[in-house]
């Protein structure tokens, strides 16, 4: 099952740390977002080989989106799902659905950091967000599926196997859903 640990650490009273681990059997394609007036972390994307983790310095009042690509073809830069252009870096691109996203929100309305997990583009992967730094754990419940009946089905990303690729996104801050 694929993995990326996406953890929000209060590193100073200016910035934020987030981690990112690949606990998946191969490469993982991440897509980031930030919103209007907010960086694009990495440039808006990046690969993370087997057991890679990396981590990014964001502002303490960071605001965008996480998601993972999915099959994706180094020769071509191209992913079949979350595509966001034939790059690595997204550099502001979306990802083409169908993506799940992973929303957060770091000192939002009364100063309080939020997320969200958006099935607004499609579903290509479950994703779980906790509010505590976590190492994964199957036994985790996802918060998003593709069991939906009224997602229509070219907005769901069949996988092989029924093995469906999951995020996971975990903060030491408290978050409001």
């Amino acid at each position: 099952m694929f993995v990326l640990l996406v953890a929000a650490l209060l590193a100073t009273a200016q910035a934020v740390e987030f981690h990112l681990q690949n606990n998946e059997p191969g490469p993982v394609w991440v897509g980031i977002q930030g919103n209007p007036e907010h960086t694009h972390l990495s440039n808006g994307g990046l690969i993370l080989d087997q057991g890679q983790g990396v981590v990014l310095q964001a502002e303490d009042n960071w605001a965008g989106r996480f998601w993972g690509r999915t099959w994706c073809d180094p020769a071509t830069n191209h992913c079949q799902t979350g595509d966001c252009g034939n790059k690595i870096e997204c550099a502001g691109a979306g990802g083409t659905p169908p993506a799940s996203l992973a929303e957060i929100t770091l000192k939002g309305w009364g100063d309080l950091d939020y997320y969200d997990i958006s099935l607004v583009d499609g579903f290509n992967m479950r994703i779980a967000v906790s509010g505590f730094v976590v190492n994964f754990d199957s036994s985790l419940t996802f918060v998003s599926d593709s069991s939906n009946p009224l997602m229509e089905t070219e907005m769901v990303a069949n996988t092989v196997a029924n093995v469906v690729n999951a995020l996971l996104i975990s903060t030491t801050t408290a978050l409001v859903n």
